[in-house]
């Protein structure tokens, strides 16, 4: 329902070619009439806009009467802050909406936009009815979704990374929060700190202790059981096979010095976070929650980037196979749609898909999924960053009859 507000709140009819808004913001205008810095990018989360024209030649061209329309002016920082945070006044969904897509463009650093997110979901308490900062799933699940894009883009440590992951963390552990909220918060945590970041000069030390202060239940029996070295030998092999690398034969393959220390330094950071998710991933192995926690923890067993090599600029959970190629789409259709298949390999196959623009195969997936909640909402996600109009047609009939949102 706040989704449908949120379309019919643009004020006017749009033509065909903008598309619907989902879940992650406005689906971009087509990139081939718009550079990053053009008109009406900053209503957008621009992570949504392709960086190249792979919507197509054809599209509609808008006018200037039409861009005015459909791209109405911006509030500033202070109108921003004032709809988040005001509790004399209830702004509707689509007002809040479009205020904190607005926040990337309009505040003058990332930590403001980061201080106005936190401060709205910590002002307005989840629960059901009432103010929609409070009882909306999909607001709150987008200030979870913009905190942890903001936080792993940003190398601020002080004014950024450290406390979006804090207020990540929380929303994580709050029980009242909806699972699709928390399930968003629990993707951020996982990217904050492990991209944009200077290892060699990080205090992993001063961190962990403040993961200790928020929370005495991190202080668990791994303190006693970890044993660095087995485990940066444990994480090397996984990169390397990941990468295609694994040894031959030779179980002892030495790695170069940088490596070993990168590894090291990546684990000392890390360790008290896998362990936070590893707990959820045990609890709750089969819920969106547990998936989404699952994911991330094998997204770090990789030691990868949190970005792509492609056109897509968002911080995603899985990364895509680098030179896969168009030959490759049944290949990689057979992984997704192969339930009884591992589920992080299902979310390579899905980025691999999205880079080659199979579209219609990642629809059909959607579709016929029947087995994890968490993955269909990621190819959700990723069939509107796609922006293409026809097979989105099935991106809405997707939902339809289903008690999914």
């Amino acid at each position: 329902a706040d989704m449908a507000c949120v379309a019919a709140g643009q004020g006017c009819p749009l033509p065909q070619s903008i598309h619907a808004l989902r879940p992650n913001g406005l689906r971009s205008v087509p990139s081939t009439h718009l550079s990053l810095n053009g008109p009406g990018v900053s209503v957008l989360d621009t992570s949504m806009v392709p960086l190249m024209g792979a919507a197509g030649s054809d599209l509609w061209e808008p006018s200037g009467a039409e861009w005015e329309c459909a791209l109405p002016k911006l509030p500033t920082l202070e109108e921003v802050c004032a709809i988040l945070t005001d509790r004399t006044r209830r702004p509707p969904i689509e007002e809040l909406y479009k205020s904190i897509f607005c926040l990337r463009q309009q505040a003058e650093a990332a930590s403001q936009a980061v201080e106005a997110l936190i401060h709205s979901l910590d002002a307005f308490a989840p629960q059901a009815g009432g103010d929609v900062r409070s009882s909306s799933v999909l607001f709150r699940h987008e200030c979870c979704y913009l905190l942890g894009q903001i936080g792993a883009d940003s190398a601020d440590i002080e004014g950024v990374k450290k406390p979006v992951f804090l207020a990540l963390l929380k929303v994580l552990e709050d029980e009242r929060e909806d699972e699709v909220t928390r399930h968003e918060a629990a993707e951020g945590i996982a990217a904050v700190y492990n991209h944009n970041l200077d290892e060699a000069n990080f205090d992993y030390k001063a961190f962990d202790a403040e993961l200790l202060q928020f929370s005495a239940k991190y202080s668990c029996a791994e303190d006693t059981e970890y044993n660095e070295e087995s485990d940066v030998a444990e994480f090397l092999r996984n990169a390397r096979a990941h990468n295609g690398t694994a040894e031959t034969g030779n179980s002892e393959v030495s790695e170069d010095e940088a490596s070993v220390t990168h590894t090291r330094l990546f684990l000392r950071r890390n360790r008290r976070l896998m362990s936070i998710l590893r707990r959820y991933v045990t609890d709750q192995p089969n819920s969106p929650l547990g998936e989404t926690c699952y994911v991330a923890l094998e997204g770090l067993k990789r030691q990868r980037a949190r970005v792509c090599a492609c056109q897509y600029r968002s911080f995603d959970p899985a990364i895509g196979v680098p030179n896969a190629v168009t030959e490759d789409i049944p290949r990689y259709l057979e992984i997704l749609a192969d339930e009884e298949e591992e589920l992080y390999q299902r979310y390579i196959a899905m980025f691999t898909l999205r880079n080659l623009h199979a579209v219609a195969q990642l629809a059909q997936v959607l579709a016929a999924d029947k087995c994890s909640a968490a993955l269909r909402h990621e190819i959700a996600f990723i069939l509107g960053q796609m922006e293409f109009t026809n097979e989105n047609d099935g991106l809405a009939h997707a939902g339809e009859g289903s008690e999914e949102g």
